[in-house]
């Protein structure tokens, strides 16, 4: 092999691999900005006081830092072909959210009351609604 159709092998192998993680660093940038400003958003929503700001927010992203590792699961079951397997792990899942969500009921009730509890809960979906629409108009 010449060295001339070596070296056009080895920058198609570069340029590919470069191409591929800067993809994939611009999905996790997207997604970044999406939770940033879902982040903003409720914030705002529940009006929360300046010495609530940092323990919500630790709260907050561990709260969705664990819901994602559950709906990422979730996605991965879309790949699976055995349907018995899909039903019974999307009702265990479904239930591990549940149970994330009580388990954060009670450490978000630690940091804001009870009103910006509901607020949080409607701003979430708000936010949800808002990301969907915005997404069809694209």
């Amino acid at each position: 092999m010449s060295f001339r159709k070596q070296y056009k092998i080895l920058f198609f192998f570069i340029l590919s691999f470069v191409l591929h993680f800067s993809a994939i660093a611009q999905s996790k940038t997207t997604g970044n900005k999406i939770r940033d400003l879902k982040i903003e958003f409720v914030s705002e929503k529940i009006e929360l006081q300046s010495k609530q700001k940092n323990d919500f927010l630790h709260v907050y992203n561990q709260y969705n830092d664990e819901l994602h590792v559950i709906r990422v699961k979730k996605r991965a079951l879309r790949n699976n072909s055995n349907p018995e397997f899909v039903i019974e792990e999307n009702e265990r899942l479904d239930k591990e959210i549940i149970k994330i969500k009580s388990n954060y009921k009670e450490k978000f009730l630690k940091v804001i009351n009870s009103e910006q509890y509901l607020k949080l809960q409607k701003a979430e979906e708000d936010f949800r609604q808002i990301l969907i629409q915005r997404l069809n108009k694209e």
